[in-house]
């Protein structure tokens, strides 16, 4: 099981990054997206 998984780290690591940066990004823009409707929103209310 080792072996198997250190050989294919080379090459699925990169992947598997890409992947992450790509749902890291994907909730901060969802986020940004919440705060910048609920700003907007309360400051007109206001």
């Amino acid at each position: 099981m080792s072996e198997a998984a250190t050989s294919g780290t080379s090459h699925t690591s990169s992947q598997l990054s890409r992947i992450r940066d790509a749902s890291v990004i994907r909730r901060q823009r969802q986020i940004d997206g919440r705060f910048m409707a609920i700003g907007p929103a309360d400051d007109v209310g206001n």
